[in-house]
């Protein structure tokens, strides 16, 4: 979690041309990211599907092909978020060789994720995210996948004490949860936030 301060708010999603994508059939594609741009410009509430259109280089009608409403289109943009924060957990943990490290640094960057992308992070977990709620709420759960899987490693390893792992990953993701939306709101600093983390893995450990 080394230099999220440094990072905030410098990695934006990224918005590319509209024009080109539409023509080429990608037009999902090019509304997503122009939205997930006004995200991190304005939050998840601060702009119409006229000014997407607009910023993705598109026809005012043009989103209707793919979405019913603005909730429905930051919906895709919150399963976009969680595609990307998933793929991050991944990449992070993989270069772990123990299970406590391969832990312990999925868990850093999830906060990482919610520093880095205060705007996206703050849309994927909206209580107003319309008819595709549901779906979103599905893709919430993905890390917890990943977490399960190191605890067993864990306490294979005899490094976590034995129980339920899910129930243990879900503290563990509940935990991270709150010490992203602090840490993306700079309630707490970033050696706050690792000091959290450590203790919350060190009260799982087996003594």
């Amino acid at each position: 979690m080394a230099g999220l301060a440094a990072r905030r708010n410098k990695r934006t999603p990224s918005v590319s041309p509209g024009a080109d994508s539409y023509h080429h059939g990608d037009l999902r594609t090019a509304l997503i990211e122009a939205s997930a741009g006004l995200i991190a410009e304005r939050g998840p509430h601060g702009f119409s599907l006229r000014e997407v259109a607009r910023r993705a280089g598109v026809s005012n009608a043009a989103p209707y092909r793919h979405f019913e409403s603005r909730d429905d289109l930051v919906a895709a943009v919150a399963r976009e978020g969680f595609d990307v924060l998933h793929a991050v957990l991944e990449r992070h943990g993989d270069r772990e060789r123990d299970p406590l490290a391969r832990l312990r640094a999925r868990l850093r960057a999830y906060a990482g994720f919610a520093v880095a992308y205060p705007a996206w992070h703050r849309v994927m977990f909206s209580q107003e995210l319309g008819s595709d709620a549901h779906s979103v709420r599905d893709a919430a759960h993905r890390p917890v996948s990943l977490f399960t899987r190191d605890v067993i490693d864990c306490q294979r390893a005899g490094r976590i004490q034995a129980g339920e792992s899910r129930d243990k990953a879900l503290v563990l993701w509940s935990m991270a949860q709150g010490v992203a939306s602090l840490a993306a709101q700079e309630h707490i600093d970033e050696a706050e936030a690792a000091a959290i983390i450590d203790a919350s893995i060190e009260s799982l450990r087996t003594r």
